[in-house]
């Protein structure tokens, strides 16, 4: 189990960034591309997903990575621990 750990103000800056970008260049937007939708998709994480993290720490088959960085980080992050596991 991969948790990519993340700052949820840090996303909501992103999210609004992203949009104002696309706008200037005249992309359309996604319907669900607006911050009160993230805000429900972060609470329905809080409610439903976030409460099995510690089951999966004792198990011992959770891996944090950090989510803040870069695309390639990232994934370089997630791919370092699906090589240790094979």
């Amino acid at each position: 189990v991969i948790l990519l750990e993340v700052d949820e103000e840090e996303l909501v800056n992103r999210l609004k960034t992203r949009i104002e970008q696309a706008k200037k260049a005249g992309l359309p937007l996604r319907a669900d591309d607006n911050v009160e939708t993230f805000r429900k998709r972060q609470q329905v994480y809080r409610d439903q997903t976030a409460p099995l993290i510690p089951y999966y720490e004792g198990k011992g088959v959770l891996k944090k990575v950090d989510g803040m960085g870069s695309i390639d980080e990232v994934a370089a992050a997630i791919d370092a621990i699906l090589d240790k596991i094979g």
